[in-house]
This record gives C-alpha cells, sequence and structure tokens, in this order.
C-alpha cells in the first residue's frame, strides 16, 4: 500500500486540476494537499473532512474524488470507494481517466479483485495520450505488480501469467529505462525461466545500480545456479555462462568478491558487438528479442563494465567485497560512466518515436558507421511522424545520405516501389519508408544482408505511410491491393514478399 501511494502521488504531482475545464480554486488545492498530509500519517478521518470540504466547493474535481477513495479504502472501506470512483468515471474530463481507472484497478486488486482490476489497468493504457510515457510507465508498473500477486495464487495458469507480466515489466521499462522498481521484480520473474537465468542477472544488476541497496538479492539468486539443469532449451547463452561458473566457483574469489567476479567475467562473453552498431538503440526498440545484453556490451566497449559492478556491489556485506573502496578511489570514473549511460538513446524521452540529430555530415563509410545509433533513431522519427511534420526534409536528407554510403547495410530498392515512384512523384514518402523500415530493420537485426526480413520490415513501412497519408498521397491501386494482402491475406502478404523481393 505504500509503493502505491508513492506511484499514486507521482501521478498527480503531474496533473492540472480542472474542475470540468474552469481551473480549480486555491483553497480547494490546499485542502486536498492537507487531506493528503493526514492521510499520510494514518490519520485518516482528518483526511475526509478535508476532502469533503474541497467537494463541498467543487463537486466533480477529480483530484479531491480520488484522493477520497483511496483513503476510504485504505480504512477497510472498499464498496464506498470504488462507488465514488466508477461514478467519477462516468463524469470525469478525458484527461483524469487514466489516473481514475488506476486508482480503480489498484483498489480492486487491494479487494482480491484481481483478473477485473487487470482489466481496468489495460483500459487506463488506451485511454492515455501515447506521448505520456510518465503515466503508461506508472499502469504498465502497477498492473505488473497485480498480475505478479494473482500468479502466486494462480498456480496452475503460471506461465500464462508470467507471460502477460513480462509484457508489462519490458513497456513499464521502455517508459521509463531508470526505474529500479521494474528491474527488481523483471529479475525475479526471469530467473524462474532456465533459459533467462542470465537475463534475470543482468536485470538484478541494473536494480543493484539503480536503487543502490539491494544487492544480496543478486547474491542469492546465484545460490540457485548450482541447482540448474540445462537442456537444449537453455540456449548458448546460458550454457557458456554457467559453464564458466562452475569454472570460476573452483578459485578463490578476488579482493572483490565471488559476485563481482561472475558478472564481470561472463557478461564481456554474452555482449555482441555486430557492425560496429552501438546496440542499445537496437535495445531500446526491440527489447523483446535483445534483452539486456546490448546495454552492457555497450558499457564493455566503452571501458565502465567494471565501473558498473564496483557500483552495483559496493553495498554488498559478504567477505572479501571491497568494491567501495574502488568506486571511493575512482570517482572521476564513475561520473563519466553516468554520464555516458545518460547520454545513450536508451534513457531519452522521445525514444519511443525517434530524433533528428542537428549534425549529418556523412560522406564516407567510415562517417556512416559512426552514425549507426542516430540513423536508426531519426528512422524510427520518419516512420512515426507525418511527412509533412517539422524536421522530416531534415530527417530524409540524412537517412537517404547515410543509406548511399554505409557498409553496414544493404538495401534493395525492388521494381515494385520504382515503378510506384514512376508512376507519381508524389510517392517520394513511400520510398523514403521503405529505405528508412529496411535500415532499421537491418540495424536492429546485425544484417548486413539484404533479406526477405529485410524486405518485409520495409513493405510493412509502406503499407503504413500509405493507409495513414492515402488522402494526401493519392489512391493507388497497387497499393490498396498489398494493404489488403497484409491486412486479410498473411499467406497472400508472403507469397508477395517472396516473389518481390530480390527483383
Amino acid at each position: 500500500m505504500i509503493q502505491r501511494r508513492i506511484l499514486f502521488l507521482l501521478v498527480m504531482m503531474f496533473t492540472v486540476v480542472f474542475a470540468y475545464g474552469q481551473e480549480v480554486d486555491e483553497n480547494v488545492k490546499r485542502l486536498i494537499t492537507t487531506g493528503v498530509m493526514y492521510h499520510d500519517r494514518g490519520m485518516y478521518d482528518e483526511a475526509i473532512l478535508r476532502y469533503d470540504s474541497a467537494l463541498a466547493i467543487a463537486p466533480n474535481n477529480s483530484n479531491a474524488v480520488s484522493e477520497k477513495a483511496f483513503t476510504l479504502s485504505a480504512m477497510g472501506k472498499v464498496s464506498e470507494a470504488k462507488k465514488m470512483v466508477e461514478k467519477q468515471i462516468k463524469r470525469a474530463d478525458a484527461k483524469d481517466l487514466p489516473t481514475l481507472y488506476m486508482l480503480y484497478a489498484g483498489i480492486l486488486d487491494d479487494a482480491g479483485e484481481h483478473v477485473k482490476s487487470i482489466e481496468i489497468y489495460e483500459k487506463a493504457a488506451s485511454v492515455t495520450e501515447p506521448n505520456d510515457f510518465h503515466t503508461l510507465q506508472l499502469i504498465h508498473y502497477n498492473a505488473a505488480l497485480a498480475l505478479s500477486r494473482f500468479a502466486d495464487k494462480d498456480k496452475q495458469d503460471k506461465e500464462k501469467w508470467a507471460d502477460n507480466i513480462l509484457f508489462n515489466l519490458y513497456n513499464s521499462i521502455k517508459y521509463n529505462p531508470t526505474h529500479a522498481g521494474s528491474y527488481a521484480l523483471l529479475g525475479g520473474v526471469l530467473s524462474q525461466e532456465t533459459h533467462s537465468f542470465c537475463d534475470a542477472f543482468l536485470a538484478e544488476a541494473m536494480f543493484a545500480v539503480q536503487g543502490g541497496n539491494r544487492v544480496d538479492l543478486i547474491e542469492n539468486e546465484f545460490a540457485k545456479w548450482a541447482d540448474l539443469k540445462l537442456d537444449s532449451a537453455s540456449g548458448p547463452k546460458t550454457t557458456i555462462a554457467f559453464n564458466k561458473v562452475n569454472e570460476m566457483m573452483k578459485s578463490e574469489p578476488s579482493e572483490y568478491g565471488r559476485l563481482y567476479d561472475i558478472f564481470s567475467t561472463i557478461t564481456p562473453l554474452l555482449c555482441p558487438d555486430t557492425l560496429g552498431t552501438p546496440l542499445p538503440v537496437a535495445y531500446t526498440y526491440d527489447f523483446f528479442s535483445e534483452s539486456f545484453m546490448p546495454f552492457f556490451a555497450a558499457l564493455n566497449r566503452q571501458g565502465f563494465l567494471e565501473c558498473f559492478f564496483h557500483v552495483a556491489m559496493k553495498n554488498s556485506k559478504k567477505k572479501y567485497i571491497t568494491n567501495a573502496d574502488w568506486v571511493a578511489k575512482h570517482k572521476d570514473v564513475e561520473d563519466r560512466m553516468w554520464e555516458y549511460i545518460r547520454g545513450l538513446p536508451i534513457f531519452m524521452k522521445d525514444i519511443q518515436y525517434g530524433f533528428v540529430v542537428d549534425s549529418m555530415s556523412v560522406n564516407t563509410a567510415e562517417e556512416a558507421r559512426m552514425h549507426n545509433a542516430d540513423i536508426m533513431g531519426c528512422c524510427k522519427y520518419y516512420l512515426t511522424h507525418l511527412s509533412d511534420t517539422p524536421d522530416m526534409d531534415k530527417a530524409v536528407r540524412y537517412i537517404l545520405a547515410w543509406a548511399t554510403a554505409s557498409p553496414d547495410v544493404s538495401v534493395n530498392v525492388c521494381s515494385f516501389i520504382t515503378n510506384l515512384i514512376a508512376q507519381n512523384e508524389k510517392y517520394h514518402p513511400i520510398l523514403v519508408s521503405y529505405i528508412a523500415g529496411c535500415s532499421f530493420a537491418a540495424l536492429a537485426s546485425g544484417e548486413k544482408n539484404f533479406t526477405q526480413d529485410v524486405f518485409r520490415a520495409g513493405m510493412i513501412d509502406v503499407i503504413a505511410r500509405y493507409a495513414t497519408e492515402k488522402e494526401k498521397l493519392g489512391k493507388n491501386d497497387e497499393l490498396e491491393k498489398l494493404q489488403n494482402l497484409y491486412e486479410n491475406d498473411k499467406d497472400g502478404f508472403e507469397k508477395f514478399i517472396e516473389e518481390n523481393y530480390n527483383k
């Protein structure tokens, strides 16, 4: 309950309070703030008095209703709280609905109505603005918490719930890559899957760095390593790591401790470095398949991996651990590490919709390779914005210059696309969408050759551009057929991909 109180207040901090479009009286704000103060002290009756006074002035104020309902729930008056929120949802302004739904879901979860609460969290996400990353992160994290509590009770169908928990946690981290609680819960979920054990450790390491005082949880996870039974489903990453850890366990720990030895040794083994691409960008856009490895690969390439684990392990109470001493002596390295991490696209607020950098000097293969990370953000920007959005001309020039010079991807412009451009120069956005889609897919997968998968990705982005801007571009029979195949005939669409990708 304390944790939800903190999360709920964070939402309220970013909510400008209105009553049916009119600015709420300062007296109402003061009453609500005082009520919250009394609630946090456990003085619920005093809190209710303040909320009632606020509602006497502004009966439809969603903030006052929400806080009163929250306090009623804490008092055990769940039924009354539910009715208040249900009534407010019916009359609230659209901007207040995400917070109201989130509160309602939390009340239902506390009341044991887990399945219904999960449905309401989904509803909350559906009515939240797509660029409101803060609220979306809170919704997905609280949904994961509710699901984890329900999964503990529903042992028979635990695998289904685990998938849903992971979905919400990955989204929580996508919207806030520095949220410590999401990494902690994710580590626990992944540790239950043998093939995800390495990722579980890395999730716990992310939590240790962000949270700073729960490193012993990671050490407990390593105690499970000896009981692992690997099979073909475990995957090469886990098998390599397992063998390395078992080999290491035969030797004496270093002065920094066994846990540091394991993390700092197995992580470089597991970190891929493909085509020189700064992979944290690929990780951000394709979290489900890339997991944590690209992020740690970037730290390894920059020489910060050792520092990262010293910081993560510095609060451990185990024998031999002197990581705190190392951190104290290398404060400059830690500062540079954090500066680097915060500068990575993984921590950028606009990561979901991409970005366009100012520097666009791309004339040689060497220069193009240096731009691999930024071009992925630029491709994402182009693919998620209308063609007349500001900076789109800049994005187009950057994408075309990079694609021409890049030694790391190969994009074949098929006859289907060239015929469209020949028919009507209005279809220029179709061509750029194709090149951006293929380039992004190639970099994200590390695929240097032009493949059917790369072609498919480019054509899907072509369809998306046409469907979004059909009125502006003009209706086209060939694109209409292709859109219909993609939406209604998957086999037919795959046949088109096979027949056209190399024409």
